[in-house]
């Protein structure tokens, strides 16, 4: 499985940095829930979305970019709350023309059904 999410980014943006800031900074809801995908199945949701380092181009409108956040796992019936910082790697491609940022996160095989 590999998720991708689609950002539409404001007119004039300088760099593609100060627009992947920009995006972190006024997108965050929209890129925790991106990023809650991979989790669902451990039933945890991410939170408090953050960069840890400045994106590492590929060329000029790609790159890897790597961002932090805290993993939720919440479960009133259990009473669990656990809270853990976790890191992932992004994969970014910006569009100048259609001013559209597509961020893509790892591949995680999904397992398939065990044989009995």
């Amino acid at each position: 499985m590999q998720e991708s999410w689609n950002f539409s980014c404001p007119a004039g943006a300088r760099d593609v940095e100060t627009l992947i800031q920009g995006i972190v900074d006024t997108q965050s809801r929209e890129m925790e829930i991106f990023l809650s995908y991979y989790y669902k199945a451990e039933g945890a949701v991410v939170e408090q979305i953050h960069l840890l380092n400045t994106p590492q181009r590929e060329d000029e409108y790609s790159g890897k970019v790597l961002v932090g956040f805290r993993l939720v796992h919440f479960n009133a019936c259990l009473n669990i709350h656990d809270e853990a910082p976790e890191k992932m790697e992004l994969s970014y491609q910006y569009d100048p023309q259609a001013r559209q940022l597509t961020l893509s996160g790892p591949d995680w095989p999904e397992r398939e059904p065990d044989e009995i």
